[in-house]
């Protein structure tokens, strides 16, 4: 009995002495109106909801909610967890935005940075993040059709500057260059459904959307819309790691009418949806010895 009591003892003080989760801390000085800039200190860029780029980065209660008062924020889901064969990794997480009983909003948010590594190791700060605002596809679909879709602002071109010297700078150009790449590719859709059968993943715009593997190829594969990318490659990052931010417009295909109806239904016209898309490489070393990259993370959002 008095190893059990002291086993519990101990149990106890060490959840006493946890160290707070940092991101539930910045959260909850978003919703107290006084972001916490410390968690954003070693940011490169941010993207926000409505798919501004902000470098340095900054994030506010109203690029969430607007000038709505009494809204409460509530972490729902908070993963860390690394990227195949790479020293770095990232945060998933859902926030809600709450007026009292009623939600106002979800948001998907991904840090990119430094990532699990041993318990109780200390937590790197993020390097990239992007908030997005959920929004089901049969609601996209409808403001895209109605005309009230969010345009996101323009991206314009931009490398920011390795802060590494010698081989780690000749690394880091190396993995800019395939993140700038981005541009002009006539087969997104064949390649974001290929990368995913190779550990990447993809997530959507709605609630629950994550491909990856045989079953995320499967899927994006029978996507039926057109994908282009449109405007400039923003991209950023470095030892390792890599973020590209850039416009997609995915133009949906007319479906055939069924031939089994009396009085076909006239196909609906295409519809044009703007995405910003974040797309994060990472470098490792190939069997060989050579450095390479290739995709870990693509998020499409919708501006909200």
């Amino acid at each position: 009995m008095r190893s059990l009591v002291i086993a519990v003892l101990v149990a106890g003080s060490s959840l006493a002495h946890a160290a707070p989760d940092p991101f539930k801390q910045f959260v909850a000085s978003l919703e107290s109106g006084t972001p916490d800039a410390t968690w954003l200190g070693s940011c490169q860029v941010l993207v926000t909801p409505s798919g501004q780029l902000r470098r340095p980065c900054t994030l506010a209660l109203t690029d969430l909610v607007g000038s709505q008062a009494g809204i409460k924020l509530v972490v729902t889901r908070n993963r860390r967890q690394d990227f195949p064969q790479s020293t770095m990794g990232y945060r998933e997480a859902l926030v809600e935005a709450r007026a009292g009983s009623k939600l106002v909003a979800t948001f998907h948010v991904l840090e990119i940075g430094g990532c699990c590594g041993k318990p109780g190791a200390p937590v790197n700060r993020p390097t990239a993040i992007h908030w997005s605002q959920l929004a089901s596809d049969k609601d996209v679909l409808a403001a895209a059709r109605a005309g009230t879709l969010v345009t996101p602002p323009a991206i314009k071109d931009f490398t920011a500057a390795s802060r590494q010297t010698g081989q780690g700078k000749s690394d880091d150009q190396a993995l800019y260059e395939d993140l700038a790449r981005l541009k002009g590719s006539a087969k997104y859709q064949q390649d974001l459904a290929a990368v995913t059968s190779d550990g990447a993943v993809v997530f959507g715009t709605g609630p629950g959307q994550r491909y990856t593997g045989k079953p995320g190829q499967t899927t994006i594969s029978r996507w039926k819309l057109d994908l282009e990318q449109q405007g400039g490659v923003d991209v950023s990052g470095g030892n390792m790691i890599g973020v590209a931010v850039t416009r997609f417009v995915a133009t949906t295909r007319a479906h055939a009418a069924s031939t089994k109806a009396a009085k076909p239904a006239p196909a609906p016209p295409p519809a044009a949806i703007p995405y910003v898309a974040f797309v994060v490489y990472t470098q490792y070393m190939t069997g060989g010895g050579s450095l390479a990259s290739r995709p870990a993370l693509v998020k499409f959002a919708v501006a909200r």
